[in-house]
């Protein structure tokens, strides 16, 4: 935002010119960021749960409390 001042301004078309450059690569820039860096997120979350095995089925772990824990923690 901070050129954004030299791109309404009179004269210089030089600067002008240089500032109009700067301003829309930072709007297209920001655009990028917000919108496609998302969808970027989603689609590799989405093909590494294709990915990923199916759930094993749970083990008996007879009467120790924390193997049924640890059972649970790692079928996460």
């Amino acid at each position: 935002m901070g050129v954004f001042p030299l791109v309404i301004a009179h004269g210089a078309e030089m600067r002008r010119t240089l500032a109009a450059a700067v301003f829309s690569g930072m709007i297209g820039v920001t655009l990028f960021g917000l919108i496609l860096t998302p969808v970027f997120f989603y689609l590799i979350r989405h093909l590494a749960a294709k990915q990923q095995p199916a759930a094993a089925a749970p083990r008996d772990t007879g009467s120790d409390p924390g193997a049924e824990a640890l059972a649970t923690v790692s079928a996460q």
